[in-house]
């Protein structure tokens, strides 16, 4: 804790402006031991000015942690209590952002109720936050788990309340249905509406928006075929090459991509994709298409990257993790 905790800066500002440290060693201090009848080790003793204890805390704690102790044993209040307070006497801006504050330490806590009261907050001022903050309540479903209980169910209830987008929705609207379906694990229920009309002008916009929110749902909801008709037009290979053709990159109107970041872009951005492309081909038995899908990008980026992502990837579909189909040459 000395080295990881202690030491953080918010943490030393703190003790600087309101506490005095001192580090003791049990060894070395077995009257200070016997009198505060420590148990554990690490323990931390909070005194007050009469040196009467005011809080303990047995175990390590990690710096934000530590801090959150510290706090309530100078004030009696959590820091969730101190965040209400700051929430009730802020500004609109200041306080969505400090709602956004107070939902990461409910997270920290697992305090479920809290989250769920904390989120549903958050998310009715979501307009006054910045894409950071935003994308922390989208992503909250992911880091507290299937099994929050109230949490969890605050964030159904929105997505429910959102509604399944229509013909001519707020495109902004519909990507945070999407998100939300996404991380909640529905993406039969994304894949079901996007597969519906994807000429609508409200499901390209998303599209637009957030083209690999779009893309998972079809991967995690293995609906191969859709994802090869509506994405590939029908020809995996084809849609395999274009991806892997130097002038799908492009850098800012006059720079030039070297071929260093080039080959970094296709590794990083583009070989995911036609991993689940080559995914959704043997998932729906075509293996010659999985199998020029292939050789396409390990013209580009060597069989050992290749055979990794694709090896990933198989997993993902349901396939055996062993790469096994046929290898040819594209179409």
């Amino acid at each position: 804790m000395e080295r990881e905790s202690w030491s953080a800066p918010y943490v030393k500002a703190w003790t600087d402006d309101y506490a005095q440290v001192r580090l003791v060693d049990a060894d070395e201090r077995p009257d200070l031991v016997a009198r505060f009848a420590v148990a554990a080790y690490p323990t931390l003793v909070a005194l007050g000015p009469d040196a009467g204890e005011i809080a303990r805390c047995e175990g390590f704690l990690s710096a934000p942690d530590l801090l959150a102790f510290l706090e309530q044993s100078r004030t009696g209040r959590s820091r969730l209590d101190q965040l209400d307070a700051a929430i009730a006497a802020a500004d609109p801006a200041r306080a969505a952002a400090l709602r956004v504050e107070a939902l990461r330490e409910a997270v920290r806590l697992r305090d479920w109720p809290r989250i769920a009261d904390a989120w549903t907050a958050a998310w009715a001022s979501r307009a006054l936050l910045n894409d950071d903050d935003r994308a922390v309540l989208v992503d909250l479903p992911r880091r507290i788990g299937p099994d929050a209980g109230p949490a969890t169910a605050a964030v159904e209830r929105t997505r429910a309340a959102i509604g399944v987008p229509v013909p001519g929705a707020d495109a902004a609207a519909a990507r945070e249905w999407v998100r939300l379906s996404l991380a909640l694990n529905h993406p039969g229920d994304v894949a079901t509406w996007y597969a519906a009309d994807p000429r609508e002008r409200t499901r390209r916009d998303v599209l637009a928006l957030d083209y690999d929110a779009v893309w998972s749902a079809f991967v995690r909801s293995r609906r191969g075929e859709e994802l090869i008709r509506l994405f590939a037009g029908d020809d995996p290979v084809a849609f395999a090459r274009g991806l892997m053709a130097d002038d799908s990159i492009q850098g800012p109107p006059g720079v030039s991509i070297s071929a260093a970041l080039r080959t970094r872009i296709l590794r990083e951005r583009v070989l995911p994709r036609l991993a689940d492309l080559h995914g959704a081909c043997l998932a729906t038995g075509r293996e010659a298409d999985a199998a020029g899908v292939r050789a396409i990008a390990e013209s580009r980026l060597g069989e050992a990257a290749v055979d990794e992502a694709l090896n990933r990837a198989r997993v993902d579909w349901g396939q055996p993790s062993q790469l096994d189909s046929p290898r040819t040459d594209p179409r």
